[in-house]
């Protein structure tokens, strides 16, 4: 049996053994994390598998991929917009790790 639609369930879809009809195309891409705990080349490498397994096409290779104290927020997102217009890209996609702290700084500057 092919689902039509998948229902959002608690502010996410569960998207386990299901595939996208006309996946999306992202050529260019940064991440960019907050968090220590994080291991964001690992993240990142677990997501491009995920999304191409649902039928998206994704570049395994991204513009920028690093982790940056959340101090400094504001300076880590434009040297990012900057590598990538130096690149001459435009992102396409920007992922953000945010914080393990609740209630951090960094929520509300990246918001």
């Amino acid at each position: 049996m092919v689902e039509s639609r998948v229902a959002l369930s608690v502010g996410q879809w569960n998207m386990i053994d299901k595939k996208i009809v006309n996946g999306g195309k992202v050529d260019y891409w940064a991440c960019i994390s907050f968090s220590r705990i994080i291991d964001v080349d690992r993240f990142c490498h677990e997501l491009i598998g995920m999304c191409v397994s649902k039928g998206m096409v994704f570049n395994p290779n991204p513009l920028a991929v690093r982790t940056v104290d959340s101090r400094h927020i504001e300076k880590a997102l434009l040297d990012i917009a900057a590598e990538a217009s130096k690149a001459g890209n435009n992102l396409q996609l920007l992922i953000i790790i945010l914080p393990d702290i609740t209630g951090s700084y960094a929520a509300g500057t990246v918001s």
